[in-house]
């Protein structure tokens, strides 16, 4: 990875070797924070390094695309066809797409507008048809997660997050 400043390429190395060398989307965060997706995982720039998340239920799982919500949470789409929101160091929940979409569906893409607003794509496995719904955080809310057991987590309805 690169960044342009002052008219000047400059590498921003990873702190894992190697491991960052396909990258599959950026977003930045409210204070600047640039995040990276890439098939090894979500990193992020910190003191001109990619320092990459070691949290066990999205570290060498496939990051498809991030985005930014209103409240500076990262949302990504992982390749286990489920999407992480996350905030600081954290892994806040790991949702299934049942949540927001039909039985059968994945969570295949995702972005954010200039609102801060989530965008998630999905896919079903057996139709191949892909249809983008808007997510208001206060229509679907966001769901805690039981992150023990099998390290996938499971979304428990009833709290939200602000």
């Amino acid at each position: 990875m690169f960044v342009y400043e002052n008219g000047v390429f400059t590498a921003v190395p990873c702190t894992k070797k190697n491991s960052y060398l396909s990258i599959r989307d950026f977003a930045e965060g409210r204070d600047g924070t640039i995040y990276v997706a890439s098939p090894s995982g979500v990193c992020r720039v910190r003191s001109g390094l990619l320092v990459p998340y070691s949290n066990p239920y999205i570290t060498g799982e496939t990051a498809y695309a991030l985005g930014i919500d209103r409240y500076g949470r990262l949302w990504c789409a992982m390749s286990t066809g489920k999407c992480a929101v996350m905030q600081d160091d954290r892994v806040l929940a790991m949702l299934d797409a049942e949540l927001f979409f039909e039985d059968g569906s994945v969570i295949s893409c995702l972005t954010s507008d200039h609102a801060n607003n989530i965008y998630l794509g999905h896919q079903r496995l057996n139709a191949g048809e892909g249809r983008v719904q808007r997510s208001e955080i206060g229509r679907h809310g966001l769901y805690s997660a039981d992150l023990r057991g099998d390290g996938r987590g499971q979304p428990q309805p009833g709290r939200r997050y602000r």
